[in-house]
């Protein structure tokens, strides 16, 4: 050792930078509690706590919640005391009835049997990590759940995790969801979950700021800007194709999906068929052709804007040797969705103007349309939407100032009338 310090080979910063290393593994090995991945973002964990037990932790990226472990076991006196006296638990849950076994055992029969995709299956071990790793139901057994102990632990998950409604409703359904499979494998006869009315709940909800309608749409003046900007792009960089797709968005309210899988054998001199979209798959990590998101066909009329936009993106293809079987391709071959939704983003970002996505583009043709008049039915049927969702979460009033001003004139013009 002497010899390889003296030499060179070696030095005393090195080493000590090796045993602060081992040093900062053997915390972090043995920290009882997991970390985890937020489903809304952040790294999640609990620290031990003297009043409490312990108490959960939040912070952006995994090296800070790992800082975080790491500081507090090598300042905290008392958390190092903990640190050994708290085991962590073990992975294996030898109760086969368990939540936690009858949660994953819910997963394997939705996927094996039912055929959920790869991406509903990493969005339910993203919510467990969430609402139930590391908690008091992971290993009780599903029969001695009682309407008591929901509650209880509901109430106790809201609090700690700040849940929304939304959110919190989104975890009872888990539970419900859960333990309605324990019905199904004949392991408890009765569902506690089922009579519990979510109401009850409301008081501890962190409050949900409610987006307005000038913040889900796109206003004239806001379209009138991003119309500009397409141009600019079509004279100064023509070969970047995202554009063309984010305005053929603009007029048709097509989903990020359904642009990037469009092909132009399903384009005829009157519409535009819809039958499939580009979806993503978060476990492997690809790109992949499917239906459309309700599975069902529709078509879209080809107006007389949308074959000029249309003639133009295949001349450029041309030009530039990108033509393929589908609409938006460049040197890379298709355009996907995700670069088609990060060109929207990005082009009002440049423009200093707040970010408006592909769906935001969407919401705002539905709501133009209605606005002109055109009958529910037929606007639901062009987005691809029940009637009742595109009433509940795709309509706004996107109706000018001017124009508000104009109907309300006509009807005080009509109210004097009748009282003279």
């Amino acid at each position: 050792m002497q010899y390889a310090l003296d030499t060179g080979i070696i030095n005393l910063g090195d080493i000590r930078k090796r045993r602060e290393m081992k040093a900062k593994e053997e915390i972090l090995n043995n920290h009882p509690y997991s970390i985890w991945d937020g489903a809304n973002g952040g790294c999640y964990t609990y620290l031990p706590d003297k009043v409490k037990g312990r108490v959960l932790k939040k912070r952006k990226t995994r090296d800070a919640i790992e800082k975080l472990i790491i500081d507090f076991y090598t300042k905290n006196k008392e958390g190092r005391k903990k640190a050994k006296a708290v085991k962590p638990r073990p992975r294996k849950n030898d109760n086969k009835n368990s939540f936690k076994c009858m949660f994953d055992m819910l997963k394997r029969f939705k996927k094996e049997m039912i055929n959920v995709s790869d991406n509903t299956i990493d969005k339910y071990e993203k919510d467990y990590n969430r609402f139930f790793r590391d908690t008091v139901i992971e290993a009780k057994d599903i029969a001695n759940i009682d309407e008591e102990f929901l509650i209880e632990y509901i109430v106790e998950r809201i609090k700690t995790l700040e849940l929304t409604q939304s959110a919190g409703n989104k975890l009872i359904d888990y539970i419900k969801m859960t333990l309605q499979h324990g019905i199904f494998k004949k392991i408890i006869k009765y569902n506690p979950c089922n009579s519990i009315d979510k109401a009850i709940f409301k008081l501890h909800y962190k409050d949900e700021k409610s987006k307005t309608a000038a913040e889900r749409t796109v206003s004239d003046e806001q379209m009138e800007r991003l119309n500009k900007r397409f141009q600019y792009y079509y004279e100064k960089k023509p070969r970047y194709i995202p554009v063309y797709a984010v305005e053929l968005a603009s007029m048709t309210g097509f989903r990020s999906g359904e642009l990037g899988a469009l092909r132009w054998d399903k384009i005829t001199d009157s519409k535009i068929i819809i039958d499939t979209s580009e979806k993503y798959n978060r476990v492997t990590k690809e790109y992949y052709i499917d239906t459309t998101k309700n599975g069902k066909v529709r078509e879209y009329p080809k107006t007389p804007e949308i074959t000029d936009l249309l003639d133009r993106v295949r001349k450029t293809e041309e030009k530039y040797g990108f033509l393929s079987d589908y609409v938006f391709s460049n040197e890379n071959g298709r355009v996907h969705c995700r670069t088609i939704s990060d060109c929207s983003r990005n082009l009002c970002i440049y423009m200093g103007m707040e970010a408006k996505s592909i769906h935001a583009l969407r919401r705002t043709v539905s709501s133009k349309l209605q606005c002109d008049g055109v009958p529910r039915p037929i606007v639901a049927a062009l987005l691809g939407h029940t009637e009742e969702v595109n009433e509940n979460y795709y309509t706004y009033d996107v109706s000018s100032d001017s124009a508000k001003l104009e109907l309300v004139s006509k009807l005080t013009q009509n109210i004097k009338q009748h009282a003279s």
